[in-house]
């Protein structure tokens, strides 16, 4: 999806419309095909009904009005912007699961050079993308 954004813009917009489409009549059919390829602990993650119904109401909110905003996102994210980084003032903790497929480790460890700010990069064995945001939540509720 990443490389379709960067690569063409006009097919990844066809393929935004597409998802909001599922969004909205099927969003658990959307959440299954998202997951297709996880890996490491978000293969757990999926297979839970609480965590899929979560996701599918997130998918169906986010594109509760167009795939715009997700278009110019996604845009954004695939765009260089190493940039802004000397701009970031605030202190930065980096959580990253070292399974993770969407953004890889290694994209945090080049943040964690580039960022003026990093506090620390605490890579997460065996997690994932969601995994490892389940796990920072999970350790910051306990204090």
């Amino acid at each position: 999806m990443f490389g379709l954004a960067t690569n063409s813009p006009a097919s990844f917009a066809v393929l935004a419309r597409v998802q909001r489409v599922l969004a909205r009549i099927c969003p658990r059919l959307l959440v299954r095909l998202l997951f297709a390829g996880t890996r490491g602990a978000d293969r757990d993650l999926a297979r839970q009904a609480k965590f899929r119904a979560r996701l599918a109401d997130v998918l169906r909110q986010s594109f509760g009005h167009g795939s715009a905003g997700y278009r110019r996102e996604i845009a954004a994210y695939v765009r260089p912007w190493e940039g802004l980084l000397p701009k970031v003032g605030a202190p930065v903790h980096l959580w990253h699961g070292s399974d993770d497929n969407w953004a890889t480790l290694a994209m945090a460890e080049w943040l964690a050079r580039n960022l003026p700010n990093v506090v620390a990069l605490k890579p997460l064995s065996g997690l994932s993308h969601y995994s490892a945001l389940d796990a920072y939540l999970r350790q910051s509720q306990m204090g």
